[in-house]
């Protein structure tokens, strides 16, 4: 088990830098200690390529790279290089990308989901424990769980965990949805339908509200 992350958008801190890495240990001491994973059998992956954060590239005592953050194609080739090693060495091993900043997040899960045995926690994991979360509700409320398209959700916050969140909302409606009309309604459709919205997204600068 891998963890890799560049500390870029730890979870309500924002950029970090290299001090992100405490989320990403976080994470593997959780694998093992509670997961059972041999403690031989997991490793950390801490990207350095700067720091956006102006009060780290000011401070005498960050142990990081003081530069701003490389980006564009060039990060990407980093990304790029570093999975096929990775995956080159260890061909079964499963690598979970930690901390990264939303747009990026997205698109770095989008370019290796479907060729690598990887996944995003901040977008995927958390959405599928919140999920679980608002099912579980249903069933203490004595409601089916069929009855999740008809939910009120709200969340506070565009970042990649809200938007990772919402778009796993959009794909359980639309499975309750194609179950209980036959593949007449999705989401989608229903967003698309001005004079019948059963369910309607905001985004903002700051806050990300989903509401039916």
């Amino acid at each position: 088990m891998i963890v890799v992350t560049d500390g870029s958008g730890i979870m309500g801190l924002g950029d970090l830098g290299v001090q992100g890495i405490g989320m990403a240990i976080g994470k593997l001491d959780l694998y093992v200690a509670a997961a059972g994973i041999n403690p031989q059998r997991v490793l950390l992956v801490m990207i350095d390529v700067g720091t956006n954060n102006e009060k780290l590239l000011g401070d005498p005592w960050y142990l990081g790279l003081q530069e701003r953050r490389l980006d564009g194609d060039e990060y990407v080739e980093i990304i790029d290089e570093l999975m096929e090693a990775i995956f080159t060495r260890w061909p079964n091993v499963i690598v979970q990308f930690e901390g990264f900043r939303g747009e990026l997040a997205h698109k770095l899960l989008n370019r290796y989901r479907n060729v690598y045995r990887m996944f995003n926690d901040d977008i995927q994991g958390t959405a599928g424990v919140a999920i679980a979360g608002i099912l579980g509700t249903l069933r203490a409320r004595k409601r089916p769980i069929s009855d999740f398209p008809n939910q009120k959700i709200v969340v506070a916050g565009a970042g990649s965990v809200g938007i990772g969140f919402l778009n796993a909302v959009g794909k359980t409606m639309d499975r309750f949805l194609v179950q209980s009309t036959g593949g007449e309604k999705r989401v989608s459709d229903l967003l698309g339908e001005e004079k019948d919205k059963r369910m309607g997204f905001q985004l903002f600068s700051r806050t990300t509200g989903c509401t039916g």
